[in-house]
């Protein structure tokens, strides 16, 4: 229950968290994949879900094609 502003805010934390740790550390980078997707009045939360669960793995063809998934 959060809105799109607010669910931008955490993925830049997440972003720049990761972005920290990874400096830190020196063999094994870690990744994450990221899906949001957001219902309008009346949605169906079956339906968001299904879209977000499709943009995290969209997230993560792209990090792999970048070469930031091993």
């Amino acid at each position: 229950h959060v809105t799109r502003d607010e669910a931008e805010q955490i993925r830049e934390k997440w972003k720049n968290a990761l972005a920290e740790l990874n400096r830190r550390e020196d063999d094994t980078p870690c990744v994450i994949a990221c899906g949001c997707a957001f219902g309008e009045a009346g949605y169906d939360l079956e339906t968001v879900l299904a879209q977000a669960d499709q943009r995290m793995y969209e997230d993560k063809k792209n990090k792999k094609q970048l070469g930031a998934v091993r």
